[in-house]
């Protein structure tokens, strides 16, 4: 398994955007501009993992002995590129970011996850 970040334009086709509508997810996405405002410009945003996402992924390289995999877990937030974003509206272009744990073939069942 891997750990990867997403940024991802966030519109009404988004999986997200049902969950926003029911009431599950607070926040239609970020602006764009309020990210490069918090950067000082950088097209990249300090991404919080999270405990589920970020404690899945300790138990995956405990089990694997993935030592990348074990220094990206051991940190709460990590670095998300934006510049696939560069050139969209900012004031206008609304994203979501985060973090997956992917498996990978071969991975079989790891560290208590179901493949």
């Amino acid at each position: 398994m891997k750990l990867t970040t997403y940024a991802e334009v966030y519109g009404p086709e988004h999986p997200l955007a049902k969950m926003y509508e029911a009431g599950v997810k607070k926040m239609p996405g970020h602006l764009l501009r309020d990210l490069l405002e918090k950067s000082g410009g950088k097209y990249v945003v300090e991404g919080d993992m999270g405990d589920e996402v970020r404690k899945a992924a300790q138990n995956v390289a405990r089990a694997t002995g993935d030592k990348n995999l074990a220094a990206m877990a051991a940190n709460k937030t990590y670095p998300i590129s934006l510049e696939h974003l560069r050139g969209l509206d900012p004031d206008t272009t609304r994203i979501v970011y985060g973090f997956r744990l992917v498996k990978e073939a071969g991975d079989g069942r790891i560290g208590g996850l179901e493949p």
